[in-house]
């Protein structure tokens, strides 16, 4: 192997790669050490000629980034003009010293160039190569530039010297960085590309130090930026007696304008990867507001090269050998933990070293390392999350965004106000369900004294929750009254006057004495609080609304649709309702849109519920949008916007909390559309876990939990496993709502479900029969759950060998489903499908025949997947050979078979219904001495 001071051409490269810093690097099963160039693959010495060696350097140098061949041509064959094959060659020789015919290491990127794939780990062994440096002293004029007068000297790097200089005769300064070799020249083409990137896609920004001239023609090298006044943010901290002189305030929006530099870096593809506070420039404008200047992007990268010919920029700088700054170039203490395990800069490592900066710039000394315990000297609780979430060891677990850390410091003040809203919130929370304990307690005295409280004891676990909701909207009116500023008195009339409503009027109703009636429902019991609320709250809005608005829930939870909908009303037109209480209705709205599938109102209202500046309100917004998306099957759609929920919705109201609950249910309910049932059962699970911890195993708010285990279980065929939990559900839905309440309905239709896999026919259609006579009388043939429970009462009926009967029902419901959602629709579709067999097996195959045509151009049209086109064409090809058009039947069951070998696999049991009817076609054209095609 050749030495490292061999003469082949590139001495001064290869003398460069030995002596920058001693490093090894690591890469597959192969090192490299850049000392001594010495090759190891496979615990084997491997020897190379020179430039297989130098394009090897070049590579690690750059890993994981393509290299194109206009780079390598100038970083190994610097000056020379090659042909194609020249590389081609080198890079052959290499593989084969690598052992790398397969690409493993080395990718080929076709048209482009190269890019080294495998993992590269880089162990320093040596020290640091000294620096070259000027003769240059302040009052000089610095070389090239006779105008200018050095001031003084503000620094220096591994690459070179930093001025600050002033104009003779303008008087305007300027920063000049100087690059004294190679390295250093790369290092500021590097940098002039970048910021040409940045200006290209941004413009002129004041957050990101500007580039204004620079010499690249002769040594020494030099780059001329604007000069930030302050100095750096150790120097600007300096001159006003050290960092934790300058209010907090004033340093927290510091950091989020270099936040935002960042964030704007980052959008143009730019990582930093030297980020520390010498690289954060401040410049005291004529008002004396400091603004943050993001410098020195010497070490950084373009994500994408193509970004840099996209913009038809030069690409100066990223031609050349690194040296070892791929991918630990930078300053220690700044280092994010992936990069010194030798993984690749991301965003989040520059955001990582971000987070360090705003710990320091917090605490007020930049020479603080963040080490266990850090949280200690951070007060405020907002602030240590935002650390903990920017520098979290883990890269999973950090932000992935750094506008996100600028949003989070600029809102400090609104966050810190909606945190103390929500702790006040969770405190009245526990004094209502105190009182509601109370409230409970004393009806069950009562109940031992009168028989006719019997009715509603039996009830009263959903009264309760009604109860403890009119107790919560005494915040509303509590938050009137501070602006008032007769807070206490409002405070406790409030108090009272809701407490007089639920004893005397709601629970007082109970009263036979007073009602006339032996035993009222809750139902009743609520007919008789609205009725008087008007009258009993005249002229006060807040209490009226409040109270208004509970009843509407209690009635849209007992499933009374429609006087949910009036008291919704009446509680939106009280104009000088709280805004809470506003937003409350509202939201109440949007649901009750939802449950009688009028979605795109709630659409609408959600999207302007969306923009509340209550973070609850708003993410129980989204959470309902991912609703509507779950019932328009858009599944990805809602699982993303759930998992962008969830994790705030959890830290705002708990682990434990009913909001909780209802993200992981509604989470598994979409994982178990989109078939992932392992993952669908554990959230179920979960969920239901937090409910019954919550509220008891045989409380009727457990509902959700029990529903997303038993659905998945079925949907997964794990129906002996799904029958407990859904007979379960069922019993628990009909005891406490109805049996013609909408939950009632849906439990009662999954669990006919269950028992149709079961294969207990009977069974199911006992359970179908009342439910669809309840659904069509309730919400009609067009609701969605309505179609829903027609299209399985059918399929339940020809299952049990009752295809007559069947039949009628799927024709119904197809020509709803065409009125209703169209022709192309998917539900429609496989409605089509449904009847098209049931007219097969009743002799009706003209029919079928003209019905699956007519599916198949709607499935085309409608872009279904090959799996249901194979389905469909099966479908068509059977009454075609029964009417006789036996050849393009068999067309198309060959199709169909070839196309679900592929989808659904041998084992499908529509691959093996294909086949089977294919074979049973060849046995009847042999036995009528036909050739089998």
């Amino acid at each position: 192997m050749a030495s490292a001071g061999s003469e082949d051409g590139t001495g001064s490269m290869r003398a460069a790669a030995s002596g920058e810093r001693g490093v090894v690097y690591r890469f597959a099963d192969c090192s490299l050490d850049a000392r001594t160039l010495e090759l190891i693959v496979h615990d084997a010495v491997v020897r190379l000629e020179p430039k297989p060696l130098d394009l090897l350097v070049y590579l690690l140098r750059q890993a994981g980034e393509v290299v194109t061949k206009d780079e390598l041509q100038d970083g190994v064959w610097p000056g020379r003009i090659l042909s194609e094959s020249v590389l081609t060659k080198t890079m052959a020789k290499l593989r084969q010293g690598l052992g790398d015919q397969d690409q493993q290491i080395i990718k080929t990127v076709h048209g482009f160039g190269y890019r080294l794939v495998a993992p590269v780990t880089v162990e320093v062994v040596g020290p640091v190569r000294s620096v070259p440096r000027l003769d240059l002293s302040a009052g000089q004029t610095p070389p090239l530039r006779p105008h200018w007068r050095l001031v003084e000297s503000i620094g220096g790097g591994g690459f070179g010297e930093v001025w600050l200089a002033q104009h003779d005769k303008t008087g305007e300064r300027r920063v000049f960085k100087f690059g004294l070799d190679a390295a250093g020249l790369g290092a500021l083409k590097r940098e002039i590309t970048l910021f040409r990137v940045l200006r290209e896609t941004h413009g002129e920004r004041p957050d990101i130090t500007r580039l204004l001239d620079w010499n690249l023609e002769e040594a020494p090298y030099f780059i001329e930026s604007e000069y930030a006044n302050g100095g750096s943010l150790a120097h600007w901290a300096q001159a006003r007696g050290g960092l934790a002189t300058p209010p907090l305030e004033q340093r927290i929006a510091l950091m989020a304008q270099a936040a935002e530099a960042l964030a704007a870096a980052h959008a143009a593809g730019v990582l930093h990867k030297d980020l520390k506070p010498s690289n954060l420039l401040v410049h005291v404008g004529d008002g004396g507001t400091p603004q943050i200047r993001l410098a020195d992007f010497g070490s950084g990268r373009v994500i994408d090269l193509a970004r840099i010919e996209q913009l038809e920029i030069t690409r100066m700088g990223f031609t050349r050998a690194q040296g070892t700054d791929d991918p630990t170039s930078g300053t220690p203490a700044y280092f994010a933990p992936e990069l010194l395990a030798g993984q690749q800069p991301t965003a989040q490592t520059d955001v990582y070293a971000l987070g360090v900066i705003l710990y320091q710039v917090i605490v007020g000394d930049l020479s603080r390392p963040l080490a266990p315990g850090w949280e200690r000297e951070v007060d405020d609780e907002l602030l240590r999350e935002d650390i903990a979430d920017a520098a979290a060891g883990a890269a999973a677990q950090r932000l992935t965004d750094a506008a996100e850390l600028a949003r989070r410091l600029r809102e400090l003040d609104a966050r810190r106000d909606a945190r103390s809203r929500q702790r006040a919130e969770a405190a009245e929370r526990a004094r209502a369900r105190a009182e509601a304990e109370t409230l409970r307690h004393e009806l069950d005295r009562a109940r031992l004294r009168r028989r006719w409280a019997t009715g509603v004891a039996m009830v009263f676990g959903l009264a309760s929750v009604v109860t403890a909701a009119l107790l919560l909207q005494v915040r509303a009116a509590r938050d009137t009254a501070q602006a008032a500023g007769d807070r206490a008195e409002r405070e406790a009339a409030v108090a009272r006057t809701v407490n007089a409503f639920l004893v005397e009027d709601l629970l007082g109703q109970a009263n036979p004495l007073r009602s006339g009636a032996a035993d009222l429902s809750v139902r009743a019991l609520l007919d008789a609080a609205a009725a008087e609320a008007g009258t009993r709250f005249d002229g006060r809005p807040e209490q009226e609304s409040a109270i208004r608005l509970a009843i509407a829930q209690a009635y849209a939870g007992l499933g009374a649709l429609d006087p949910a909908q009036e008291q919704l009303e009446r509680t939106l037109a009280i104009a000088t309702a709280p805004p809470s209480i506003r937003e409350g209705a509202r939201l109440a709205q949007a649901q009750l849109w939802v449950t009688r599938d009028q979605t795109e109102p709630a659409t609408a209202l959600l999207a302007e519920l969306g923009t509340s500046a209550d973070v609850h309100v708003r993410l129980r917004a989204r959470l309902l949008q991912a609703t509507i998306d779950f019932y328009a099957w858009r599944f990805d759609v809602a699982l993303a916007e759930i998992d962008a929920v969830k994790p705030e919705l959890i830290a705002l109201t708990g682990a434990t909390s009913p909001d909780a609950a209802r993200v992981i249910g509604l989470r598994a309910e979409v994982l178990r559309q989109l078939q992932r049932f392992d993952e669908a059962l554990a959230e179920g699970k979960a969920a239901l876990e937090v409910l019954t911890r919550l509220y008891g195993e045989d409380d009727v708010r457990t509902l959700p939990g029990l529903t997303a285990v038993s659905t998945v279980l079925a949907e997964a065929e794990r129906f002996d496993e799904a029958r407990p939990y859904m007979a379960r559900r069922h019993r628990l839905s009909t005891r406490v709502l109805g049996a013609e309440h909408d939950e009632t309905l849906r439990a009662a239709s999954d669990l006919a479900y269950v028992d149709r896999g079961l294969g207990d026919y009977e069974r199911a259609l006992a359970l179908q029969r009342p439910t669809l006579e309840a659904r069509l009388r309730l919400f009609g043939e067009a609701h969605e759950r309505t179609r829903n429970v027609m299209t399985f009462h059918a399929m339940t009926l020809d299952q049990a060998g009752r295809t007559a009967e069947a039949l009628p029902w799927a024709e119904r419901v197809y020509e709803v489903e065409r009125r209703t959602v169209g022709e192309t629709a998917m539900d429609t579709l496989i409605d089509a499908t449904n009847l098209a067999k049931y007219y097969y097996k009743l002799d009706r195959h003209q029919e079928a025949v003209a019905l699956m045509r007519r599916t198949l151009v709607g499935m085309e049209k409608a872009g279904v997947d090959d799996t249901t086109m194979a389905i469909a064409q099966f479908f068509l090809a059977r009454p075609l050979w029964a009417l006789g058009e036996r050849a393009e039947a068999e067309q198309l069951i060959d199709q169909a078979i070839v196309t679900l070998r592929r989808t659904a696999g041998d084992e499908s049991s529509w691959t093996r219904d294909a086949v089977e009817q294919r074979t049973q076609w060849h046995a009847r054209n042999a036995d009528a001495g036909a050739s089998p095609p």
